[in-house]
């Protein structure tokens, strides 16, 4: 505070006032003269102003600079955005010239070539020009970062050393604070008043604890199949009504209706309808709508529904729709009714999109389908669905307490994208899920009880804006009054307008402009306004000669406090600068991603002119015979790949087929004009690269690192290398296992092992001494099982010429010495039942073998399902070390491990598995992978790496099935 004060403060001299001429004459402490000639002096001790005011002015004063540099650059961004338009419309148009060109290169002569050519070039040296101009933008936008950056360490500097009574701390603690009660009455505003109807959002962001009723009607655990709910789109007067329906089997056979929530809870129904025979349904994907039934029915296999006020029934089959798909809880949710704010819907997989989920919207009136959309979702790997606002919500299992939204489909937009937005189950397994368009909610029945959900939005200014565009007022001049609340910054505001450009609101609220994007000159000058430099001294003290003849002190105290609401300005000023700075800089870098993919199609667009100007009488003679030698030359290196290799793939049968095609080929063309030769070099160039392409994947296959990790883990999976049927030869025997000994002893290096069964027992298991006798079903010795050792289950392996698998009575890892022929099992105490691979379910236990030893996998109650990796040391059979994983174990085809890292597979789809998960035991690190490969057939129980010879060995139904396994060296 700067202030006068008529006061002694702190005087050193005798006396403070008085008449001047007490001062005496010519002393040296003379400050200012006074009257009758006299002179008065002051001295004073005043504290000295610390904080560096220049400082902070200095970076306000850069603020402002920035801010216009800014502002300037960004007006260049959008030439430059012009120009990369007009570019890339220059290289469509050439390109369609140039295609011109080659179709009927005789109606163009070479003036034409020419021009064409000379336009190439302008584009590219217009396209460099701006490459250099975006350069110097990266390169100023590059110093502005520099300079904010030591603006905001400058800032954080003066507010530690001055800001002692920690006001800008605790302003930004209430700030946090203010937010978090806004979102809190936000929340309770969405779950107590709701907008319903409304689709002002982007889509749900957060789903609640369950909300648990009671167990169902029939007070009986034993009913966990059914559903409940409310009709989303009731009549007049039945608003408040429920409805339920749940039996012992997915069979629907009967409905009740409660009139409100209480009758509900007493089981008081009002009607009771039971379907008619010959209408009964399967599945619990129902719904009630409009006070009529939808549901799956099962002769014929079609959607069907029973209008309760006519109390007639009809049908529909979708010819597509099979009934081979359903979710992960119940295998006859083949058809799942969903309802929204936007109609009805129905979801099924086919067999077309193999296994995917397709998305169907229903013509009420008509009860036939009226659009649909296809989604990447494989049906299996989905526990339930439901609509909202037109989007489609999948969710999955991620453990035994908790379910999520994985992934979306929106049908106005076709965008579907990965989320993860995790809820709370009550029980383990559900099978009914369906969201209510009246109460925006959802509901659940989840092993026989009442569950349901509130949902939060994500409400923006651009969804409200869509809101209101896809109003029917404004294409039919109907008069509408919606309730759309949004939130002001503050209390007036005199202006607000709807940009289509960027569709956004803007408001101009009490003298701010909103939204502000750029903190420009506007908003920084008054800060340089607020007090004057010369203000902020270190304090001065001044005298005179009153009216009176007395001497007056004049003291200008220093200001000393710190200016909190300076330094928070220019935090934020920092804070949006760099914001906005960074986004450029991001511009910039796709900006020359965008010029060098230009340049790389101008290129591309000279060679083919240059191949056109060369003419077909200027094409480089071939010499024939030569040419026969070269042939024959590849066909000899193919040969050579595919007995190294010791296999058959369909990559050699295509090298093959095309050499022999090309060959064909050649013997035409000698007969013809040898001239046109050109045309089966460019095959030849062709086979040639395929050729390369074909040695550079087979490199580490061929000579494979065996024994060493030195890679950082799978990168790719070869296409299946199909042996044959198994030594039963029968189809029927589709669970079992087969592969080679993971740690062979001296002399066995080339044993193979089978076992194959019609269920998931495990009795005996055949030895052939090479792979030749395997295929010809030449056992050298069959080991039976006696019974007490039979187990169940086909995730064993053979290691140390011993077979691990897992025991029935008691429930424990078994192990079977092939030298000694000895028996011996362990117990793990804390490993499941429960928990099987989603193929089979009996796969409690999964033993594996790698580089660094013997394993086993299983899932515990305490994990909940998630999978647990053990180390087995193999000379006590006991557990050396236990590893916990992230991943749900019935959510999991199969799991192998290589190098110490597990690898997880799933379903996609009916032809394709993918490694989705590891986790590597040496650095407790998990990942989320998406590594693609194909099955030969749908399904299949067993899944084992081999370190002797680093592939992968399948059991597919029946069927031998190998892969060789590519590794990331880089």
């Amino acid at each position: 505070m700067i202030g006068a004060l008529y006061f002694l403060a702190l005087l050193s001299s005798t006396m403070a006032w008085g008449r001047a001429g007490l001062w005496g004459e010519g002393s040296e402490r003379n400050g200012t003269g006074g009257g009758d000639g006299g002179v008065c002096t002051c001295n004073a001790f005043l504290p000295s102003s610390t904080f560096p005011v220049q400082e902070l002015v200095l970076i306000e004063q850069s603020g402002v600079e920035i801010s216009h540099k800014l502002e300037l650059q960004m007006g260049m961004l959008e030439t430059y955005e012009i120009k990369m338009t007009a570019y890339a419309e220059k290289i469509v148009n050439l390109t369609g010239e140039i295609e011109k060109i080659e179709k009927d290169p005789d109606s163009f002569n070479e003036a034409h070539i020419e021009d064409v050519k000379v336009e190439i070039k302008q584009v590219e040296a217009l396209i460099i020009e701006l490459q250099s101009s975006v350069q110097g933008s990266t390169t100023v936008f590059e110093s502005m970062r520099v300079q904010i950056t030591a603006m905001v360490e400058t800032l954080v500097t003066m507010e530690k050393t001055y800001d002692k009574n920690l006001v800008l701390q605790t302003r930004r603690e209430y700030t946090k604070i203010q937010l978090e009660l806004e979102e809190c009455e936000r929340r309770h505003q969405e779950l107590f008043n709701p907008n319903i109807g409304s689709c002002a959002h982007t889509g749900i962001i957060k789903i609640s604890k369950p909300i648990v009723s009671q167990l169902n009607a029939h007070l009986n655990a034993g009913f966990r199949y059914g559903g409940w709910g409310k009709d989303s789109k009731p009549f007049r007067g039945s608003e408040s009504m429920y409805w339920y329906s749940g039996y012992s089997s997915a069979s629907i056979i009967d409905i009740r209706f409660y009139t409100d929530y209480k009758n509900l809870i007493l089981r008081i129904h009002h009607q009771h309808h039971n379907l008619q025979n010959g209408w009964h349904g399967t599945g619990n994907n129902f719904l009630v709508r409009d006070n009529t039934l939808y549901y799956q029915s099962n002769n014929p296999f079609s959607m069907a529904k029973l209008n309760f006020t006519s109390m007639t029934y009809q049908h529909r089959v979708i010819s597509k729709a099979s009934a081979r798909f359903s979710y992960t809880h119940s295998p006859n949710q083949n058809l799942d009714f969903a309802a929204d704010e936007t109609g009805l819907w129905v979801t099924y997989a086919t067999d077309e999109s193999g296994g995917r989920l397709v998305i169907a919207r229903i013509n009420e009136p008509s009860f036939g389908i009226e659009e649909e959309w296809q989604t990447s979702v494989y049906k299996p790997g989905v526990s339930n669905a439901f609509m909202v606002c037109g989007v489609f919500y999948a969710v999955r299992t991620v453990d035994i307490q908790t379910e999520e939204i994985f992934y979306k489909f929106d049908t106005k937009t076709k965008q579907e994208s990965y989320i993860s937005i995790p809820f709370e189950r009550f029980q383990e397994s559900f099978v009914n899920l369906d969201y209510n368009p009246t109460d925006q909610k959802l509901y659940m029945y989840n092993n026989g009880y009442y569950v349901n959900y509130h949902l939060w939005f994500n409400h923006t200014t651009k969804a409200i804006v869509e809101e209101i565009k896809e109003s029917p007022a404004l294409s039919t001049g109907e008069e509408k009054h919606p309730s759309i609340p949004f939130e002001k910054f503050q209390g007036n505001y005199f202006n607000l307008d709807y940009n289509p450009s960027d569709q956004k609101l803007y408001m101009y609220n009490n003298d701010m402009l909103l939204p502000i994007l750029l903190l420009v000159l506007p908003i920084l000058s008054p800060a340089l306004a607020w007090i004057p430099l010369e203000d902020w001294g270190s304090g001065n003290v001044t005298a005179s000669v009153g009216e009176s003849g007395q001497c007056v002190c004049h003291v200008n105290l220093p200001d000393t406090i710190f200016p909190a609401d300076r330094v928070e300005h220019m935090q934020q000023v920092t804070q949006d600068l760099i914001l906005e700075v960074e986004i450029q800089i991001n511009k910039m870098v796709s900006y020359k991603g965008k010029l060098e993919i230009f340049l790389g199609e101008l290129k591309n667009l000279t060679i083919r002119v240059e191949m056109l100007e060369s003419g077909p009488d200027k094409y480089i003679k071939l010499d024939f015979e030569l040419l026969r030698i070269e042939l024959r030359e590849f066909e000899f290196l193919v040969s050579q790949l595919k007995e190294s290799l010791n296999s058959t793939s369909p990559m050699f049968d295509s090298l093959y087929t095309e050499i022999h095609n090309m060959s064909l080929i050649v013997d035409q063309l000698e007969t013809y004009d040898k001239s046109n030769l050109e045309v089966i070099r460019i095959e030849f160039a062709k086979l040639q690269k395929k050729l390369e392409d074909c040695q550079k994947e087979q490199e580490d296959i061929i000579n494979p690192d065996i024994g060493k990790c030195n890679h950082k883990g799978i990168m790719s999976i070869s296409k299946p290398m199909v042996s044959q049927l198994n030594a039963h030869l029968n189809a029927q025997y589709r669970f079992g296992g087969w592969g080679k000994d993971s740690k062979p002893a001296r002399g066995y290096e080339s044993m193979y092992w089978y076992g194959g069964y019609s269920s998931p027992s495990v009795y005996d298991f055949f030895l052939y001494s090479n792979y030749d006798n395997l295929i010809l079903r030449s056992s050298f010795k069959r080991h039976t099982l006696p019974n007490g050792w039979q187990g169940t289950g086909n995730n064993y392996v053979v290691h140390g010429n011993a077979i691990y698998y897992q025991h029935n009575t008691p429930f424990s890892m078994s192990k079977l010495n092939f030298t000694t022929s000895k028996y011996d099992y362990r117990v793990i105490p804390q490993a499941s039942e429960r928990f099987s691979y989603s193929y089979s379910a009996s796969q409690n236990m999964d033993f594996a073998a790698d580089e660094n030893g013997l394993w086993v996998m299983y899932a515990t109650e305490g994990s909940k399902g998630k999978m647990i990796i053990a180390k087995i040391d193999v000379p006590s059979f006991g557990i050396e070390n236990e590893w916990n994983t992230g991943v749900y174990k019935l959510l999991v085809g199969n799991a192998f491990m290589v190098c110490g890292v597990m690898y997880a597979t799933r379903s996609v789809d009916l032809n394709t598995e993918e490694i989705f998960y590891s986790y590597d035991t040496k650095t407790g690190e998990e990942k989320h992978l998406s590594i693609p490969f194909e099955k030969f057939q749908e399904s299949y129980f067993n899944l084992d790496y081999n370190p002797s010879d680093q592939k992968l060995y399948m059991y597919n139904n029946g069927y031998y099935v190998t892969y060789n396994v590519k590794y990331n060296k880089d």
